[in-house]
C-alpha cells in the first residue's frame, strides 16, 4: 500500500489537492479530471504530512501566483512562474533560495522568497523522473558581514516552519503569530500604512485628523461605545486624554474634560447655589452635569489624585442614572442622558501611592467596580504620526526612554514631554541636543550618564 498525490505538469492550479490511498483511486481521479496533463505520483508515507502541511503554508492564490514574475534574462522573462518550463524551475529554485538568504533584503521579501522556492522544489520532487533535468549544483552564499546569530536563528525558524515533518496545527499557530508580529513591527517602525475610519450609527463617519489613533482607541471607544464607563491606567503623558478626546470625536459627541485633586469637591460635579445678577440666588450648572443631563463625554482625568468621599457622590448617577443636585430647587435630581458617557484617567489602579506617583490616593471599591480598566502604555505609532516631519527627535527620546526604563530610573519620558520638545525644535530652531538639555534640567549627572546624556 501507498499513497498517490495528483499534479498537473502545464498548470500547477490543476492539481486536486488531495492524498489518495490507493493507486486505483488516483488514477480515476486524473482521466475523471479531462486533462492530458495530470498524472499521479506515489508518496512514502512519512512524506505525505510534510507535503500537506507545505501546501498548506505555501500555496498561494492564483492572484498572488500571477505576480510571481520569471525575472532572469532569457525568453521567459516576465511570464508567471507557473507557465515556466520544467527545465528552467532548477535554475529558478537556485535563484530564490539565493533571495531567501539575502540578508541585505527585507524579511518579508526573504519570506516570500523561501516560500515560492518551497513551492518550486515540491513541483520538482514530484514530477516524473523521465522529465527530470539534470541535477545543478547550488551555490551556498557567503555570510554577509551583516549577518547575526539571531539572523542565522531566524532563518533556521523559517526553515523549519517550511520544511514537513511539523505537526500541522502548530506549523500553522507559528505562521500566524509570525505574521501578526510582523505587522506589529511593521506598524511600529512606520513601514505600514494604515486608514483609520470609524463609521457611527447615523451612518456618518470619522477619520482622525492626523491619521493615526492610540494603540487602545480601539477597545476603549467599544466600550465607551456601549455605554461602559472606563478606567485608562497608564504613565504619565501616555496620551490618555488625547484619547478620550479622540473616543469623543469618533462618537460625534461633545467633550468635557476635569482635572481632579485633593481640592475637588462636590459643587465641581453638580454645581453650587450662588447669587445672580439681581442677587437673587441660583444655581450654577458644570460641565459635568451638562454632559450628564444632555449627552456627551466626560474625562475625570487624575481621578486617583481625589478624595475618594467627593467620588462616591456620583456613584449612584453613574450606575442608576440619578444624580441629586443640592441647590436646584426646580429639578434637585439630574437624570442621565442616553448619551453620557465616561472614562477615567489615572496612573495608578487606584489602589494608592507608588514610588513614581506618591500623591496618589487610595479609592473605593465601590467607585472602581464602576468602571471597565484598559492598561495603555506609550505608542511608538501615535508618536511618529504626531511627529512625522521632527523624527530626529523622536528617535532621540526613545533611546532616551528606552535606556531610562532598562536602568530602572525613576523618570518620565512622555509623549508629552516629546511634542513640547517637538515645538520646540520647530518653531525655536532648537537642535536635538538642545532639546535634550531642557528636558533633562533637573537630572542628576549619574541619570544623564546612565541613558546617554552629555551636558557640556
Amino acid at each position: 500500500m501507498g499513497h498517490f498525490t495528483c499534479l498537473d505538469k502545464a498548470n500547477e492550479w490543476n492539481r486536486c489537492g488531495r492524498v489518495h490511498s490507493s493507486e486505483a483511486t488516483a488514477r480515476k481521479c486524473c482521466e475523471s479530471s479531462g486533462l492530458a496533463t495530470r498524472y499521479y505520483v506515489k508518496r512514502d508515507r512519512q512524506d505525505i504530512e510534510g507535503i500537506l502541511t507545505n501546501w498548506a503554508l505555501t500555496r498561494p492564490t492564483k492572484e498572488r501566483l500571477a505576480e510571481v514574475r520569471w525575472d532572469l534574462d532569457n525568453e521567459h522573462r516576465g511570464k508567471p512562474l507557473c507557465e515556466i518550463p520544467w527545465q528552467h524551475l532548477e535554475a529558478t529554485l537556485v535563484e530564490l533560495r539565493k533571495r531567501a538568504m539575502d540578508e541585505s533584503s527585507t524579511p518579508r521579501k526573504r519570506e516570500l522568497a523561501a516560500a515560492r522556492a518551497k513551492w518550486v522544489e515540491l513541483e520538482l520532487s514530484a514530477k516524473p523522473q523521465e522529465e527530470q533535468a539534470p541535477p545543478q549544483t547550488e551555490p551556498t552564499p557567503e555570510p554577509t558581514p551583516m549577518q547575526t546569530d539571531t539572523d542565522q536563528s531566524d532563518l533556521a525558524v523559517l526553515r523549519r516552519l517550511l520544511g514537513g515533518g511539523t505537526d500541522q496545527a502548530e506549523t500553522r499557530r507559528i505562521a500566524e503569530q509570525a505574521a501578526r508580529d510582523a505587522i506589529a513591527q511593521a506598524a511600529n517602525d512606520g513601514s505600514l500604512t494604515y486608514k483609520v475610519e470609524v463609521k457611527r450609527p447615523d451612518a456618518t463617519t470619522w477619520t482622525p485628523p492626523n491619521g493615526a489613533v492610540h494603540d487602545a482607541f480601539e477597545a476603549v471607544a467599544s466600550w465607551v461605545g456601549i455605554n461602559i464607563p472606563v478606567l485608562v491606567k497608564g504613565p504619565a503623558g501616555t496620551g490618555k486624554s488625547f484619547l478620550a478626546k479622540q473616543v469623543a470625536e469618533a462618537l460625534g459627541l461633545p467633550f468635557a474634560e476635569m482635572s481632579l485633586s485633593g481640592g475637588t469637591a462636590e459643587h465641581h460635579f453638580v454645581g453650587s447655589r450662588l447669587p445672580g445678577k439681581d442677587g437673587a440666588f441660583e444655581h450654577r450648572t458644570t460641565p459635568f452635569l451638562e454632559c450628564y443631563e444632555e449627552g456627551g463625554v466626560v474625562l475625570l482625568d487624575e481621578v486617583d489624585a481625589c478624595d475618594e468621599n467627593v467620588l462616591l457622590s456620583i456613584n449612584n448617577g453613574i450606575a442608576n442614572g440619578r444624580l441629586a443636585v443640592p441647590g436646584r430647587d426646580d429639578a434637585p435630581f439630574a437624570i442621565k442622558h442616553k448619551d453620557f458617557r465616561l472614562i477615567a484617567a489615572a496612573n495608578t489602579y487606584g489602589t494608592g501611592p507608588s514610588a513614581m506617583y506618591v500623591g496618589r490616593n487610595q479609592l473605593d471599591a465601590a467607585f472602581l467596580d464602576r468602571f471597565a480598566v484598559m492598561d495603555v502604555d506609550y505608542d511608538k505609532k501615535l508618536e511618529r504620526a504626531l511627529c512625522a516631519d521632527a523624527q530626529q527627535v523622536a528617535n532621540r527620546w526613545w533611546e532616551i526612554r528606552e535606556a531610562a526604563t532598562s536602568k530602572q530610573l525613576r523618570r518620565v519620558v512622555s509623549t508629552r514631554s516629546l511634542l513640547r520638545a517637538v515645538v520646540m525644535h520647530k518653531s525655536l530652531g532648537y537642535s536635538v541636543d538642545k532639546c535634550v538639555e531642557v528636558f533633562t534640567t533637573s537630572w542628576t549627572a549619574d541619570e544623564c550618564k546612565a541613558v546617554g546624556v552629555t551636558r557640556g
